[in-house]
């Protein structure tokens, strides 16, 4: 995402290829990089903000839910299979 097709505001709308070639084929390691040290910390650090935000998002979602996921567990131990409209009850009921 980030070297690739620039999707960070401070990488910018780059292409720098990096991730395009199979490194155990020996292509990437023939051809120049044609970026600096500075810009592939660049790139890791928004690589890593990506990341870590993505996790904090779905750790929230996690919490928020947790109620109906407990539920929905609870169900699968019972049961130990599911159809849609036991899951779609189950979480309507969870969320009360």
């Amino acid at each position: 995402m980030v070297a690739q097709w620039g999707m960070s505001d401070k990488v910018g709308p780059l292409n720098l290829g990096r991730g395009e070639e199979h490194p155990f084929l020996g292509r990437e390691l023939a051809q120049p990089k044609r970026f600096s040290e500075e810009m592939t910390w660049l790139m890791d650090q928004e690589i890593r903000r990506f990341i870590t935000d993505a996790e904090l998002k779905a750790e929230d979602i996690l919490l928020k839910n947790r109620q109906v996921l407990d539920s929905l567990a609870e169900a699968l131990i019972k049961d130990e299979v599911l159809d849609r409209e036991d899951v779609d009850r189950i979480i309507k009921e969870a969320k009360g």
